[in-house]
């Protein structure tokens, strides 16, 4: 879970801004603005939807999962890990809970 830490601070760390070189490394790397309204804070709590098709046809069976926001792998795929089953999942279906 280190590993994941490192390669979040990078992520962001490639999108913020560089006096140096007046822009961030991102733009001079691929000399596109980065998209980072996806950005949300490291630890919140989120929930992974569990899709209708693989969920079980019982209206008890849960429909997601809790988590914590560890990083992003690439734009609006989040890395989430999962307490309950010891893994970090990364995914696009989640409810970030940003207002506790």
């Amino acid at each position: 879970m280190g590993s994941t830490y490192i390669h979040t601070i990078i992520y962001i760390k490639n999108r913020t801004y560089n006096s140096i070189i007046n822009k961030t490394l991102y733009k001079a790397l691929t000399n596109k603005k980065p998209e980072i309204g996806y950005i949300k804070i490291i630890g919140l709590l989120a929930y992974i939807l569990v899709l209708k098709e693989t969920r079980k046809s019982s209206k008890l069976f849960e429909k997601g999962n809790k988590g914590i926001l560890l990083g992003f792998k690439l734009a609006n795929n989040f890395l989430i890990y999962i307490p309950n089953k010891n893994q970090v999942i990364s995914t696009k279906n989640i409810i970030i809970k940003e207002d506790l």
